[in-house]
């Protein structure tokens, strides 16, 4: 990403003049052997100034602290606070530049600013610093003509991973992290500056955010939440920083999800391709959720190589629906065969037409006749009537046909004489008897 090659001219030129109303040493001075040679970079608690090392003949860098906000230099070269009222805020962050000093010479890592020494001198501190040729990343970002391809971005990412990871081990959170705060030498190296205490101290006494938009919003919310998750936070929005070049919504706002972005700056910068495994990491680790981050350094780069990992889905508590029946519950019904059919068919002719039933007029006033098809439900219930029916019928039929067919005959009668039949009495004129005395029968014989 900095193409910018290292020379004696560029490292003559690194040191500029004094700005005015800035109450900075004047090139020369010297501080146990460290020589002042003119000021380098103006920062909210301190001047950086080129320096030389007349011990060892090296370059170095001087970081003097000197909050211009609250602090002066006197006649004689000491840095007080400005106000009486100040002199408290002065101290803590004295003592937080001390602290961050401390916490870097701790560090040894390529990717990292390391103190070589302390100097307390003129009521302040300075620490001594080696020599770096390199721009800050905001600087550079804004210079360059389009987005870095994926390698030199996953190259920055894994070097400033590797920082992160042994500051965590020896110092915990480091919480600064912003592009402001990264150099990039001219060997392509990326190099974590301090993490800015003093700033903190001053400003409320614990940790702040120094950059809105890179800094993770448990940050200012609450510090008892704080982790290795707000640096994963910082280090995904430096990235994409890097992308689009543009800074990052205030914490605690969801940005738009990378692909899209890259969509669109693909019609100007075909380069600008890069792998799903890595939108996705960078989307998550700045979610406004800590839990939906990677955990710890580990946890990122495991993230960027592969992806986020699937989430599983939350499982609802079991509960009990009402019973209920409907006709989609019925299982659909089987067509007959084509002996069925007929069967069928025959029983139906063989019934007698049934009398038409007549209603009231207000029946047939209630609603046309539909000319929708039945439901489905309904043919398959006059189907299963008609079967039934029909298999009823056949076994009567069957019933029948075999219980006739094995009932005896009756005996036939034995033959005998025909009986002579007495011819009726000739008729008298005599009146007949009255109906309620019938005769008595004749006691003679035929």
């Amino acid at each position: 990403m900095n193409d910018q090659p290292t020379t004696p001219e560029r490292l003559a030129q690194a040191a500029q003049p004094q700005p005015p109303g800035v109450s900075a040493w004047p090139p020369g001075h010297r501080i146990d052997g460290f020589e002042f040679r003119g000021v380098v970079a103006l920062r909210a608690t301190a001047i950086v100034y080129r320096g030389w090392d007349h011990g060892l003949e090296v370059p170095v860098a001087l970081k003097e602290y000197l909050p211009a906000a609250i602090a002066r230099r006197g006649p004689d070269g000491d840095i007080g606070p400005a106000e009486p009222a100040q002199a408290e805020a002065f101290e803590r962050g004295l003592r937080a530049f001390i602290d961050e000093g401390r916490r870097l010479a701790r560090c040894d890592h390529p990717s990292i600013a390391r103190v070589l020494h302390l100097l307390p001198a003129h009521g302040s501190a300075c620490l001594v610093m080696p020599w770096y040729a390199g721009r800050p990343l905001a600087e550079l970002r804004r210079e360059m003509s389009g987005p870095p391809d994926e390698p030199a971005l996953r190259a920055l990412l894994d070097a400033l991973l590797a920082a992160l990871h042994e500051w965590h081990r020896v110092n915990g959170v480091h919480g600064g992290l912003h592009p402001a705060g990264v150099l990039l030498l001219d060997d392509d190296r990326p190099l974590l500056l301090g993490p800015g205490y003093a700033e903190r101290a001053i400003a409320r006494g614990g940790l702040t955010a120094l950059e809105p938009g890179f800094s993770a919003p448990e940050l200012d919310s609450d510090a008892t939440r704080v982790g290795a998750w707000t640096d994963v936070y910082a280090l995904a929005q430096l990235a994409r920083f890097a992308i689009t070049g543009l800074l990052p919504p205030p914490a605690g706002r969801t940005p738009e999800p990378l692909a899209g972005v890259v969509e669109r700056l693909f019609f100007d910068h075909p380069s600008a391709r890069y792998g799903a495994a890595l939108l996705a990491t960078l989307d998550a680790a700045v979610s406004p959720d800590i839990g939906a981050r990677p955990q710890s350094i580990v946890d990122f780069a495991a993230w960027l190589a592969h992806g986020p990992p699937r989430r599983p889905a939350a499982r609802s508590a079991p509960t009990l629906a009402p019973f209920s029946f409907s006709a989609a519950d019925v299982p659909p019904a089987r067509a007959p065969d084509a002996a069925t059919v007929d069967l069928i068919q025959r029983v139906i002719d063989t019934l007698p037409p049934a009398t038409p039933r007549r209603e009231p007029a207000a029946m047939h006033e209630r609603a046309a006749p539909s000319l929708e098809p039945p439901p489905r439900d309904g043919v398959a219930g006059w189907m299963f009537a008609a079967f039934a029916l029909a298999a009823a019928l056949g076994l009567g039929v069957w019933w029948k046909e075999t219980h006739e067919a094995a009932r005896p005959l009756p005996p036939a009668p034995a033959a005998t004489a025909p009986a002579i039949v007495a011819p009726p009495p000739a008729a008298t004129e005599t009146a007949p008897p009255p109906a309620d005395n019938p005769p008595a029968p004749s006691q003679e014989p035929a």
